[in-house]
């Protein structure tokens, strides 16, 4: 047999490689998008915290959405009506429940800071509801008057009882106090990232 004729069998089983080789690709392409459309559809009022690389995950209430922060760790999450909005921020370990109860007096404080009429109307205290299943510690003060009145509460929460997140939530007095339930139901959602 010469080097310039084709062997009719090493054409055939090329074929049939070729066939294969294809086929098994395409297997491969159609198990990927049927098992990565679970875990690329995510519930869109879920959001992770911080973004790109979560430690935790929280619903967010209809109508609202996230946005990248000024400061703290992204995203913030706004209200539908944009009147409330919620930043997060890591701040490690407290030693017992007062320095969490300060902690959480001092960030509502600092929120304030420079207001007028400013006035502490929930005391720092262990918060009534667990959030991740952990303790944690609120408070929540009020500055400006009239038209220019705002809410600050401040929530400091932990995933595993050492390391302490805070959630602020701000805006017009009447909007955050519209809004509590949605706030204790984003409060209640947050899970640490599996």
């Amino acid at each position: 047999m010469n080097s310039s004729t084709p062997d009719k069998s090493t054409g055939i089983n090329a074929m049939k490689l070729n066939r294969t080789f294809g086929f098994t690709i395409a297997l491969i392409v159609a198990a990927g998008l049927h098992f990565g459309a679970g875990r690329c559809q995510a519930d869109p009022t879920a959001v992770g915290v911080p973004k790109g690389s979560p430690v935790f995950n929280v619903e967010m209430p209809d109508g609202w959405k996230a946005k990248d922060a000024l400061t703290g760790i992204s995203p913030e999450l706004w209200s539908a009506d944009n009147g409330i909005n919620v930043s997060f921020q890591k701040v490690g370990a407290f030693a017992d429940d007062e320095a969490g109860k300060t902690r959480v007096d001092n960030e509502a404080k600092m929120t304030a800071l420079g207001a007028k009429d400013i006035k502490c109307t929930e005391p720092p205290a262990v918060a009534a509801a667990e959030v991740a299943g952990n303790k944690s510690y609120q408070t929540t003060y009020t500055y400006g008057t009239g038209d220019e009145a705002y809410m600050v509460q401040v929530n400091a929460f932990s995933l595993d009882g050492k390391e302490y997140y805070l959630a602020q939530f701000r805006g017009p007095v009447a909007k955050v106090q519209a809004g509590s339930a949605s706030i204790a139901g984003l409060l209640e959602s947050i899970a640490a990232e599996k």
